[in-house]
């Protein structure tokens, strides 16, 4: 079995703002904090490295996502397990690290093992199967639709302004938040293998 990250790189649009200062990322942070997440698992930890030396991870960055289109997805093996690293901003994001959204193709036992695993070590998170509702629709339901076993990890940020969502160039995300959710991925990684 292998672990393809997902981040897609494609944006909302051309022209938005992205900054650091005062201890937080600001600006368009869809999908930039997740290409951020996945880049920086790779640079800092060792066995990340070492295990897509191996094969045993595989990093994928799309450039169709937005466009819920998958024409661009590279050719895996069917026992992949697909993490699809995204952002999303919302009420049932309050007071969690991350969440496993869009759950499919991977038994339910499986995913409840792997959420107590990832509560045990002090993690706040909910996991939710794929159920089709259209408000989740992300890359993951790409994924799905080729027949793979995909989940979405959800990285919470924080809208600019009431009711705007997160595809907008006011978003912000801390680093004590950010941290947590790269290291709930790490994690989620080295279970899941």
């Amino acid at each position: 079995m292998s672990i393809l990250l997902s981040a897609h790189k494609d944006k909302v649009m051309n022209h938005y703002r992205f900054g650091y200062k005062d201890g937080k990322f600001e600006g368009l942070l869809d999908n930039a904090i997740g290409m951020l997440v996945c880049n920086s698992l790779l640079l800092d930890e060792p066995n990340i490295s070492k295990l897509e030396k191996r094969g045993e991870i595989e990093f994928f960055f799309g450039s169709m996502e937005e466009w819920a289109m998958c024409e661009d997805f590279p050719k895996i093996c069917k026992d992949h397990i697909v993490i699809v690293v995204d952002v999303a901003c919302g009420e049932q994001y309050k007071g969690i690290d991350f969440s496993l959204e869009n759950i499919s193709g991977i038994d339910k036992k499986r995913v409840s093992e792997i959420k107590e695993h990832l509560e045990w070590e002090g993690f706040k998170l909910k996991a939710k199967m794929f159920d089709g509702n259209p408000d989740d629709e992300d890359e993951s339901w790409q994924w799905k639709k080729l027949g793979y076993k995909v989940m979405s990890f959800i990285i919470p940020i924080e809208p600019g302004s009431k009711n705007t969502g997160w595809h907008v160039d006011d978003c912000s995300i801390s680093i004590d938040k950010l941290s947590r959710a790269k290291h709930g991925l790490k994690r989620l990684i080295n279970i899941s293998l």
